[in-house]
């Protein structure tokens, strides 16, 4: 297949940087459950009321509830969107624990017996059982099931015109989206094609990474005859991000403070759309997400379904760690710190689990600024990391808003760039937080 007529309406992004390929061939490994900790005693799990970074689920359980497997533990209340527990056990209290995405999150914490563990039976899902009319009706399915992710809204007076599945992985590292599609591209396509036509879109695009060529092929013939633009970019970082995804394929640009439905574009994560088409399949209950867990510590790389409430630390137990592990960190490699504690759960919007051994090359002292610009030069956005970090420094914000802090998309790469290891992106993300003048 000739990709150059791809290439050429979708060149690479002016800035940014290619990551390099890892050796090891993650991409290739089958899919399975996390393995169950062979311990005969009680398990404890502590199941996140926010999922992401919004306000936390109204439990509607009590301590000592005794709850089954899908059941509904919680519901938030502004979206309606239903929590189900992964496991049949007992209600023990509500307990603070720590997420990818907060700090301090509230969770229900449950006592599973291990032989319900071993029943966990999660897949990819299975083909269309319910036929939404409406994108009304798709949407209840969505809360009903607990698909949480990015979901367009409906607005009268901005309709969707155009719909982007983000199919690209945020660092070479990561491989859950390739797996997805490979494995699960009829659901992927019908799917699209069914947001295509309730959100009444004119196009439907499946970003993918270009490099791959078997796997474009692969999905091409899939969508064939369908609504969806199978659309190959060439990825480089950080072009997996909306706003990025924007630029490339509509030649559009969000404006300052507003988000992509406001220009009429949705943008839409692959494993949301896995749900989604959960959700309208015979078992419509989401309660586990799929990782890409890999590292040089781990002994037993691959991609796994993990229950949301899942420690890092049953995590390392399941997988298996070899010699000293100097940290983990979930998400991406690049712009997520490292997990606060061994005790940090998953949740349904969790991607990857990286595990890094102890050594020299990973401790970090951040040196005197070299003004190599390398900073300023990698921003997809063109801002100045270092004049927000001299601002952030010397505590004076008062001309913060000339720096446009608020444009920052935290892809990461100044600190990644640069080679006196300074705190570029934390403290981009402080100055943000800080009034404009």
């Amino acid at each position: 297949m000739n990709l150059t007529k791809f290439i050429r309406r979708y060149p690479p992004l002016r800035r940014g940087i290619y990551l390099a390929e890892p050796k090891t061939n993650v991409g290739q490994m089958d899919v399975q459950l996390l393995p169950v900790p062979d311990s005969p005693s009680p398990q404890v799990r502590r199941i996140p009321l926010s999922q992401f970074t919004e306000k936390p689920a109204q439990p509607v359980v009590a301590e000592g509830d005794h709850v089954q497997r899908k059941q509904v533990i919680a519901v938030n209340e502004e979206s309606g969107e239903s929590l189900h527990s992964p496991f049949s056990g007992k209600v023990t209290g509500i307990v603070k624990v720590t997420t990818p995405f907060l700090r301090q999150a509230k969770a229900i914490e449950l006592t599973v017996d291990v032989p319900d563990l071993s029943k966990q039976d999660y897949t990819w899902p299975g083909p269309p059982t319910v036929i939404p009319k409406t994108y009304s009706e798709l949407r209840q399915l969505m809360f009903t099931a607990g698909v949480n992710g990015n979901i367009p809204e409906e607005k009268a007076n901005k309709p969707i015109s155009t719909v982007i599945i983000n199919g690209l992985d945020s660092t070479p590292f990561e491989h859950a989206n390739i797996i997805t599609i490979h494995d699960a591209d009829e659901r992927v396509v019908e799917t699209a094609s069914m947001l295509h036509e309730l959100l009444g879109a004119r196009r439907t695009y499946l970003a993918i990474d270009g490099g791959r060529h078997e796997l474009v092929k692969h999905i091409e013939q899939t969508a064939h005859g369908k609504p969806v633009r199978v659309t190959p970019l060439i990825n480089k970082h950080p072009q997996y991000l909306a706003h990025m995804l924007i630029k490339t394929i509509c030649k559009r640009e969000v404006p300052l403070g507003k988000n992509a439905e406001d220009i009429g574009v949705a943008v839409m994560e692959l494993p949301t759309l896995l749900d989604i088409a959960r959700c309208v399949s015979a078992n419509p209950i989401i309660t586990h997400r799929l990782l890409n867990i890999t590292g040089k510590s781990v002994a037993r790389c691959g991609h796994y379904w993990v229950p949301q409430g899942t420690s890092i630390r049953t995590i390392a137990d399941a997988v298996g760690i070899r010699g000293m592990l100097h940290k983990a960190i979930p998400e991406s490699l690049l712009n997520f710190p490292s997990a606060s504690g061994w005790d940090m759960v998953i949740t349904k919007r969790s991607k990857a689990v990286f595990f890094l051994p102890t050594g020299p090359a990973e401790l970090h002292t951040p040196s005197a600024c070299i003004r190599c610009g390398a900073c300023q030069d990698t921003c997809p956005v063109a801002l100045s990391p270092r004049a927000l970090l001299d601002a952030f420094e010397r505590r004076d914000f008062s001309n913060i808003g000339r720096l446009h802090p608020s444009a920052c998309l935290e892809c990461g790469l100044c600190d990644y760039v640069c080679p006196s290891e300074l705190p570029l992106m934390r403290s981009v993300i402080e100055c943000r937080s800080k009034p404009l003048d």
